[in-house]
């Protein structure tokens, strides 16, 4: 009896014994999992950034040009500013006989209607034609133009023109036809500008 009781207890310390292994062994796996899953969770994450990385330069590299591309600056002289356009014509004529300047209008003029400098009905461009358009570029040559092109058009008024004295790329050429035609015209003064060179169809 008391050799069965022996065995007994032996078998069960046995079977306690391999339950135990078996439970750390599962323990040890579970562990070892759970390792491999944060391995191959930063591993796919690394691979994401990398991707998203690499979409960025590739996006960059083929983004479309922004106006800002096609936007140069400027230094343009103005002679005198005013809401009549009559006055300001007078004194294109005037710095044109005193100074042998070359008068551009662009196949614009002033209607007496809209109160506004714009190109002729029968202009080639037919999108612009009968409507105001901007001068552009480095020119030497004088207008007259209306200023809410160059300046704040949320300050300044449509009816605002300016007697231009030429569109410069460097602000020292432009200082020196300021000093040029100060003596007829007091108020003349540089105005950086900024102007859209691209398309505007």
């Amino acid at each position: 009896m008391r050799k069965n009781v022996v065995s007994a207890v032996v078998v069960l310390f046995a079977i306690a014994a391999f339950t135990a292994a078996c439970n750390n062994i599962n323990a040890s796996s579970s562990t070892s999992t759970q390792k491999d899953s944060s391995i191959t969770g930063g591993a796919a994450l690394g691979q994401t950034i990398a991707d998203e990385t690499q979409y960025a330069k590739d996006t960059f590299a083929t983004a479309e040009p922004s106006v800002d591309d096609e936007t140069i600056e400027g230094f343009m002289v103005v002679a005198d500013t005013s809401d009549n356009y009559q006055q300001l014509h007078t004194g294109l004529f005037s710095l044109h006989k005193s100074f042998q300047f070359t008068i551009d209008t662009m196949n614009r003029y002033y209607n007496e209607e809209k109160k506004l400098i714009i190109l002729h009905e029968n202009d080639e461009d037919q999108m612009y034609a009968g409507e105001p358009f901007p001068r552009r570029g480095y020119d030497p040559s004088i207008s007259i133009e209306q200023m809410n092109f160059f300046e704040d058009r949320e300050i300044v008024s449509p009816r605002k023109m300016g007697l231009v004295v030429g569109i410069f790329e460097n602000k020292s050429e432009a200082l020196k036809v300021v000093q040029r035609i100060q003596s007829t015209q007091p108020h003349a003064h540089v105005l950086p500008v900024k102007m859209f060179m691209g398309c505007m169809h």
